[in-house]
């Protein structure tokens, strides 16, 4: 058995298009924009190429969102995507939001891989992210699969304030789509936010969570938003048979090496489908 290690900086970096985020889910806030260089559309072409000059493998596309769950300013990004993708030799992976039929065709030709939330719950989309119900991002996974876009969903455990409610129905939404991977993130406290003080699911429950996930998908990755500070969510991952994750504790390091387990460490997100890593 070799466990992957995946370390996104420096070599894969986020950036947002926005310095703002409409949909303000009760998870977020905005918190996680804080972590990435907004970068505007038409300065984005250029900031790739300072990336590649850095030997960067590749950037991840993000921001914040309309309150359609949409991704700000991504129409004005899809030339300078295509160009990137032409000019040079960075992966483009986008976190794509929202999509019609459209922008998942345009996305084929401005990304190399798209990641896209799915949850499983009407309820959770209305009390948590504020969408009438889940269905877009169903609607959104199909949409891009059709248009030949290579997508890694994420499933997020826990996002009903740390319950679980519809995590199984999302994680069969996935299975029931032709991907090579999905990435499973962890709720996890966001200060300033409704969730400032939220406890994710108890461990077993998580751990239950990535087995289904592992029978259904032919990869899961466990992604980096999740609680810190915790191996037992991270030994419970690789006992469901979770093969890799973005950086782990020191703890799972030790484990990993004495149990003789092979590590390979790669740079770049941890939902790059395999050709790319």
């Amino acid at each position: 058995m070799t466990f992957r290690v995946y370390e996104p900086c420096p070599a894969f970096p986020p950036v947002s298009l926005s310095e703002r985020c409409a949909l303000n889910c009760r998870h977020c806030r905005g918190h996680y924009l804080d972590g990435m260089a907004t970068v505007p559309p038409p300065a984005l072409f250029d900031h790739a190429l300072t990336l590649a000059d850095k030997n960067a493998k590749g950037l991840l596309v993000s921001g914040g969102s309309d309150r359609r769950g949409r991704l700000l300013r991504l129409g004005e990004a899809l030339d300078s995507m295509t160009a990137i993708r032409e000019q040079t030799d960075l992966v483009v992976a986008v976190h794509a939001g929202i999509v019609d039929a459209a922008l998942a065709s345009r996305l084929a030709e401005a990304c190399d891989v798209a990641f896209v939330d799915v949850v499983g719950s009407d309820r959770t989309a209305r009390e948590v992210i504020g969408l009438e119900n889940a269905a877009p991002y169903r609607r959104t996974l199909r949409l891009l699969v059709e248009a030949g876009v290579p997508v890694t969903p994420h499933v997020t455990v826990g996002l009903h304030g740390g319950c679980i409610v519809g995590e199984e129905a999302a994680i069969d939404v996935v299975g029931s789509q032709p991907v090579e991977k999905m990435v499973v993130n962890v709720v996890c406290p966001a200060p300033g936010t409704p969730f400032a003080y939220v406890s994710p699911p108890p461990t077993d429950a998580i751990a239950a969570l990535l087995e289904y996930a592992v029978e259904r998908c032919d990869s899961v990755a466990l992604g980096c938003m999740r609680p810190r500070g915790r191996p037992d969510i991270e030994r419970a991952a690789i006992d469901a048979g979770v093969r890799g994750m973005v950086l782990p504790s020191r703890e799972t390091l030790d484990m990993l090496a004495a149990e003789a387990i092979d590590v390979e460490r790669l740079a770049g997100c941890c939902g790059l489908p395999d050709g790319f890593l």
